[in-house]
Order: structure tokens, then C-alpha cells, then sequence
């Protein structure tokens, strides 16, 4: 990994129990063998548009990585 960039804190509930979580994103030059034991069963790289293109025809859904996208972007990442 190159570098890791903090994106702020996302709290993804309505408060009532205080979670927060942490966001970052990570420039990297590559990517080894997936973690099968932690459950991730795959992983698809695709340029920062193209991931917001994902986001607006709702191929992403997931609310951690576009609100992780949202921060990339309001940070400059997303060029």
C-alpha cells in the first residue's frame, strides 16, 4: 500500500446506540490473495467514476462505500 487517507467518521445508526465508524481510502499498487477467511469472496477494482456510475444506476448499494466515495470526492480523491 502506498498511502492511507482518512475520510472522517460515518456513525451508521440513528444515534441510539453511539457507532461510529472509521473511513479511508488507500492507494495502492496492487492486490494479493483475498482473505477467504474473513469472508471476502471477491473484489472488483474500477476507475473512481466508474464507481460512482455504480453508485447512480444502483449497482452499489452499500451505504459504507458511498458515503466513503462521497468523502473521497468532497476530499479531491475522486479525479
Amino acid at each position: 500500500m502506498r498511502e492511507l487517507i482518512p475520510l472522517g467518521v460515518l456513525h451508521p445508526d440513528t444515534g441510539v446506540l453511539g457507532d461510529r465508524v472509521l473511513l479511508y481510502a488507500a492507494r495502492i499498487d496492487g492486490m494479493g490473495e483475498l482473505a477467504h477467511g474473513e469472508g471476502i469472496r471477491s473484489a472488483l477494482t474500477v476507475p473512481f467514476a466508474e464507481a460512482e456510475a455504480m453508485v447512480a444506476d444502483g449497482r452499489i448499494t452499500d451505504a459504507f462505500t458511498m458515503a466513503a466515495l462521497l468523502r473521497a470526492r468532497l476530499a479531491g480523491l475522486g479525479t
